[in-house]
């Protein structure tokens, strides 16, 4: 899977990228019968102009479609995890 990233500060790109690794681990998993460079993953940060806060945008393009997901949050964290899919225990 080829990870790439936009308009994200040095200083939000770690904790993002840390909080991504179990996600994109779980990606990988459900994703293995794609090859690994047909499937495109793309996260970019805005913080919004009016309010206090940052909208996160993920897009995953594999060979046979496109998904986007979107999050908005008071901080970095916040926006990434409401972005991410919520995962569920059984």
């Amino acid at each position: 899977m080829k990870i790439t990233y936009s308009q994200i500060e040095a200083r939000f790109r770690e904790s993002v990228e840390t909080d991504f690794a179990r996600h994109v681990e779980k990606l990988n998993r459900m994703l293995k019968h794609y090859p690994p460079d047909s499937v495109q993953l793309h996260g970019s940060l805005e913080q919004t102009p009016r309010k206090a806060g940052f909208a996160f945008a993920l897009h995953l393009t594999l060979p046979t479609g496109k998904l986007h997901a979107t999050g908005s949050g008071a901080d970095v964290r916040a926006s990434a995890k409401a972005a991410l899919p919520k995962s569920k225990r059984r």
